[in-house]
C-alpha cells in the first residue's frame, strides 16, 4: 500500500478530531523562519524512528516540509519501517496557513 498524500486542509480536519498528529521534518533554519505552534520538529537529517513513534501517540503521523519532496521520502521511510498510520501532506507552511493553522514567522 502505498503511503497517503494529503492537502492541508485534510490534514487540518483529521488534526482538530484528534486522528492525527503533524510533524514537521524541515531543518532547524526553515523551522526557524517559520513554525506551527505545536508541533514537533523531527529535520529529515536527524530522522529517528522512536521519536516520529513517540510523536504519533498512536495517531495517524502527517509529515510535512516546504513543498512535500522531503514529507513523502520521510513518510515512505517510516511505512517500510513497519509503522503503517502516516501520510505526507502537499505544500508546505502557507498551505498550513490557508488551511487555519497558527503558523509563526520570525
Amino acid at each position: 500500500m502505498a503511503v497517503q498524500q494529503l492537502d492541508a486542509q485534510t490534514a487540518k480536519s483529521l488534526v482538530d478530531r484528534g486522528e492525527a498528529v503533524l510533524v514537521d521534518v524541515r531543518e532547524p533554519a526553515e523551522h526557524a523562519r517559520e513554525s506551527v505552534t505545536g508541533v514537533p520538529l523531527i529535520p529529515m537529517s536527524a530522522f529517528d524512528l522512536e521519536r516520529i513513534k513517540a510523536a504519533a501517540g498512536g495517531k495517524k503521523v502527517i509529515f510535512f516540509c516546504a513543498v512535500g519532496a522531503r514529507s513523502a521520502r520521510v513518510a515512505e521511510a517510516v511505512h517500510a519501517a513497519g509503522v503503517t498510520n502516516v501520510a505526507t501532506m502537499k505544500g508546505g507552511p502557507a498551505d498550513l496557513r490557508a488551511a487555519g493553522f497558527d503558523v509563526k514567522t520570525g
